[in-house]
């Protein structure tokens, strides 16, 4: 039976690899568009396969019924945990603090253009995911949501609630484990300069 659900889910993400790639859920195989991601997921597939085959039918559904209990349970507490980090001033201030410090933004001018807005932000030491998510939205609608008005304070602002709702997004779940504490704390630390 755990051989027949691997071949199951096997061919269900061979189906999305060769559909992304143009094709027809992989009933016809154009390896003109096989790149190194499509041999990364079908690899990962494969290692899932000979897996679940280990362990065996009942326990691979059992460790799926709970993954995706626990992926329910998450996306029903996340806003709770969210807003318990973001009212917590020893989390949230922290946070902004730590921010603050790491970008050196105090001494920064109150640009008032947004030009010059644009080309403090493209300045700043970060992942260019997060450069564009603070250039995007950098308006006068999220200065209000996140009870601001300078330019700086709403790039301490806007960063530390991306940290927070990275934060409350791994401790969400029952799956809060050292991968994840690893993974928020290497996330942080991408501030520093």
């Amino acid at each position: 039976m755990a051989s027949i659900l691997g071949a199951v889910l096997c061919g269900i993400g061979l189906g999305i690899v060769f559909s992304n790639n143009g094709s027809m859920g992989g009933t016809d195989m154009n390896l003109d568009n096989f790149n190194i991601t499509d041999a990364v997921v079908l690899l990962l597939l494969l290692i899932c396969m000979l897996n679940c085959y280990k362990r065996g039918l009942v326990l691979s559904l059992f460790r799926l019924c709970s993954s995706v209990l626990s992926l329910l349970l998450g996306w029903k507490l996340y806003p709770i945990v969210s807003k318990v980090l973001r009212g917590s001033d020893a989390i949230y201030g922290g946070l902004k603090g730590f921010i603050n410090h790491s970008l050196n933004l105090d001494g920064i001018m109150q640009e008032q253009t947004l030009e010059a807005q644009t080309k403090l932000i493209d300045s700043l030491h970060l992942p260019d995911f997060l450069l564009r998510g603070l250039v995007d939205n950098n308006n006068p609608v999220l200065y209000n949501v996140l009870h601001v008005d300078q330019i700086n304070d709403y790039i301490v602002s806007y960063l530390a609630n991306v940290c927070i709702n990275v934060l409350s997004f791994s401790c969400k779940t029952p799956a809060c484990n050292s991968e994840n504490i690893f993974f928020c704390s290497h996330f942080c630390c991408k501030f520093k300069r």
